[in-house]
């Protein structure tokens, strides 16, 4: 029983954004790391992860960027540094970025957007030429050009989400960003129909057009080969445009539902209302009594909005089983449910098996571990979850 739940639990990570692919300790859990939902920053053309209808998952976190200031660069990256001491009042991080944008809706953040919607209908208008029927000659120029538009939007794209993902993470209630954040989604999405032509021409073409595009781009290498993989999997571009564009309001909305309750949602502690992140701060807490409050508190939180997040799982999992059955038929063989997550995360199914039988293996040391862990804390015969982030007891007086 515990070999499967083990496994169940892993295939479920495999299959959920990515996320820090936003991905990372989920933002709403523990409000570390932040979480950019819906949009992904990856090789501009190759793979097409970001929203893409061939990735298991459309949401995963925006991995933090280091830059110089504004002035001093181009194209702009964020820079994110947590403040010394910040106000008792927040919980969770709190991020002085004001070296990428001043605010929400600032001069620099709507000059970013709007480069975005330049470049997307730049990059439309050269795809509007590519036919997937006659690939033998397409212009590899183009795809270059389009392929450094790409880069140049994305990096513009996922600063602006990183930076509404950081103001979320601080407060989940932040209306001005989770508005901005459901308008990058759309632009995200806008974005990746713009240039899916080109992306399904790199996966279909000949291996020498391939070859002539990597040759031009070799960063790009292994991205280009590893969406290859997926050739028979591929629908028609109407097809692979329509999946992108109903995620924003299908996928990604039960994306963000689940998040947002898990954001906003309150715990109560001994007594004490707060929100998940703050709870969970208290599982390591060096007081027994504080940490099985903090346990019970989190669990009675979710019992509460159960229905909501159980129709949130339901159907992220019921609309990736539809797209691979859509696929499976394309294929002409059974696309497996783990194909696709596996795929967007660089694994194979040898390689997750292989991983499966070293913690099957382990299994008697981890529950030595436990044991002594439980002995050391006078728990012995009383282990449950709520302990396991306990912190070390003190040493014995001298």
């Amino acid at each position: 029983r515990c070999d499967t739940h083990t496994r169940h639990l892993t295939e479920t990570m495999l299959m959920r954004p990515s996320r820090l692919q936003l991905v990372t300790t989920a933002l709403a859990v523990a409000c570390v790391t932040p979480r950019a939902a819906a949009f992904s920053v990856s090789s501009p053309l190759a793979p097409m992860r970001h929203l893409s209808s061939s990735s298991s998952s459309i949401s995963s976190s925006l991995k933090p960027r280091l830059a110089l200031p504004r002035s001093a660069r181009a194209p702009p990256a964020l820079r994110m540094m947590t403040t010394a001491n910040p106000p008792a009042t927040i919980v969770g991080p709190a991020w002085d970025n004001s070296q990428e944008y001043e605010s929400i809706g600032s001069e620099g953040f709507k000059a970013d957007i709007a480069k975005v919607e330049e470049l997307t209908a730049s990059i439309k208008k050269s795809c509007s030429a590519i036919s997937l029927d006659k690939l033998d000659d397409i212009d590899v120029n183009m795809l270059v050009s389009v392929s450094k538009e790409m880069n140049e939007a994305m990096v513009l794209l996922g600063n602006a989400a990183t930076y509404c993902s950081c103001e979320i993470s601080v407060d989940g209630t932040n209306d001005a960003a989770k508005g901005e954040m459901a308008r990058i989604r759309s632009l995200s999405s806008t974005l990746t129909q713009a240039s899916q032509a080109a992306s399904l021409a790199l996966r279909l073409c000949p291996d020498s057009v391939a070859d002539a595009y990597i040759k031009e781009m070799p960063s790009e290498k292994f991205s280009v080969q590893h969406s290859r993989k997926l050739k028979d999997q591929t629908l028609s571009l109407a097809e692979e445009n329509l999946i992108t564009a109903l995620t924003v309001d299908g996928l990604s909305s039960w994306n963000q539902l689940h998040s947002s309750i898990a954001a906003t949602m309150e715990c109560d502690v001994g007594g004490e209302k707060m929100g998940v992140a703050k709870a969970a701060s208290l599982l390591a807490s060096s007081d027994p009594k504080k940490r099985v409050q903090a346990w019970e508190g989190i669990n009675k939180g979710w019992t509460t909005h159960q229905e909501a997040a159980a129709a949130s799982l339901n159907s992220i999992t019921g609309w990736r089983a539809e797209v691979n059955r859509r696929r499976s038929e394309a294929a002409g063989k059974k696309v497996h449910y783990l194909d696709s997550a596996l795929h967007s995360n660089r694994m194979t199914k040898k390689s997750l098996d292989a991983m499966m039988l070293a913690v099957s293996e382990a299994r008697p040391l981890a529950q030595r571990a436990l044991n002594l862990q439980a002995k050391a804390l006078g728990l012995e015969g009383k282990m449950t979850p709520a302990h396991l982030m306990a912190p070390p007891p003190p040493p014995p007086p001298p």
